[in-house]
């Protein structure tokens, strides 16, 4: 296949997006993963059909950040919000630990089973670059799916305290594969921030995106136009990932932080996620399928098992912080321990974090991390929504389905929902 011919097939994916979600009115179409689109990536890639090469695919780098920094500056318009409701102090606490918890258990899994296969003689990176591999692992291990939760509570017309928990828990944790991810950036090799102090580039990643954040929140005013608000936020949006790309900084991290700061500063936040809400699946179904065709899982001898590892590490992290969700939930205690499998998917935004290692982390690092990160994917489809759906139904907030009793003397007060499914 041509450079014109993925180009076409890319915007095409694109067209497409933006007709469902003009014609739908909702944000996923599919699966709530986006995965299909992923495997079909995987279908063109050198594996199976080989139409796209890796210099094809690594050609559209430039590309790929542009679709990154968009996606990371609409998860941070989003971020401490599920619909239109903010989430809650609780879930916000638990929710940053449990992702602390994930970065730091699969990241360390991961780096002891290559301390392990460097023992027995087999090939692995250099300790630098392990360190890189484990740190993006533990990144993409570390996040939850945010539009799972709501695609239940829109099919299955789920409500309740419990729900509302696990929709804070997931838009809760992005925050810490970003950190992670600003964290990895700074500790890569760098280009023209080489020579920089380690907390220097984390600050500039964080500190450009804020800045320009900020000033956009100040020139938006109070009443923005549409057609002016527009002008200023695609501007400064390209500005903050041109100057990324320039010092070689994550254009997912920065523009989030962007994202982030504009949400704080303006008072128009829900008006600017209601303009940048239907823009976003055009920019991630072409993303996903040049993730898919991206993947060659020959890129490393280490690639495997340090893949097989992190999915392992992955579920019981989960599965442990679906234990912690049973200390601060009566009504999770009907589902038991599978409320933590409700927290292994991984949609598009992992997807995005792998694939903003594998443009900017050196050999199979990238690779290894790009290929977990669809990993993750596709067993987060396939085990986390039913998940859900049995733990929503365990706690009967599935309408339909019964109420689970409370244990005695400890009953739990209803709960109070908006019709978007806040308490």
């Amino acid at each position: 296949m041509s450079s014109t011919a993925l180009l076409v097939v890319l915007l095409a994916l694109a067209y497409i997006g933006s007709l469902v979600v003009g014609s739908r009115g909702q944000r996923g179409y599919g699966l709530t993963s986006g995965v299909e689109y992923l495997l079909v990536g995987v279908a063109l890639g050198p594996h199976l059909l080989g139409l796209v090469d890796r210099d094809l695919a690594r050609g559209f780098g430039p590309l790929a950040v542009v679709g990154l920094g968009w996606v990371g500056f609409g998860a941070g318009l989003e971020y401490g919000m599920s619909g239109r409701r903010r989430i809650t102090a609780r879930g916000a606490v638990v929710g940053v630990a449990l992702g602390l918890v994930g970065v730091a258990f699969v990241g360390a899994a991961v780096w002891l089973s290559l301390l392990w296969l460097a023992g027995l003689g087999l090939a692995t990176p250099p300790a630098r670059e392990a360190l890189l591999l484990a740190g993006g692992v533990g990144a993409v291990g570390a996040e939850t799916a945010r539009h799972v939760i709501r695609a239940v509570v829109e099919r299955d017309r789920a409500e309740g305290r419990l729900t509302n928990l696990l929709a804070d828990l997931a838009a809760a944790d992005d925050v810490i594969p970003v950190l992670a991810l600003t964290a990895l950036y700074a500790f890569a090799p760098a280009g023209a921030a080489d020579g920089l102090s380690l907390a220097t580039r984390i600050g500039l990643e964080l500190g450009l995106g804020v800045l320009l954040g900020l000033l956009l929140a100040a020139l938006l005013g109070r009443e923005p136009r549409l057609a002016e608000s527009w002008g200023l936020l695609l501007g400064t949006c390209l500005l903050a990932l041109g100057v990324a790309s320039r010092l070689e900084l994550s254009a997912l991290a920065v523009a989030f932080f962007f994202g982030l700061s504009l949400a704080i500063g303006s008072r128009h936040r829900d008006d600017l996620r209601d303009m940048v809400t239907p823009t976003e699946q055009p920019v991630v179904l072409p993303l996903l399928l040049l993730a898919g065709a991206s993947i060659d899982v020959r890129a490393a001898p280490y690639l495997v098992p340090a893949i097989a590892v992190g999915i392992v590490a992955r579920v019981v992290v989960k599965l442990l912080a679906g234990a912690g969700v049973l200390l601060v939930s009566l009504r999770a205690r009907a589902a038991g321990l599978r409320v933590g499998l409700g927290l292994l998917p991984s949609g598009a935004f992992g997807v995005a974090i792998g694939m903003s290692c594998y443009v900017a982390l050196p050999g199979g690092v990238g690779e290894t991390i790009l290929a977990f990160s669809a990993l993750s994917c596709v067993v987060g489809e396939l085990l986390g929504p039913p998940a859900v759906r049995r733990t929503l139904v365990a706690a009967g907030e599935i309408a339909g389905a019964p109420p689970a009793a409370s244990p005695p003397g400890r009953a739990e007060p209803p709960a109070a929902v908006t019709p978007e499914g806040g308490a």
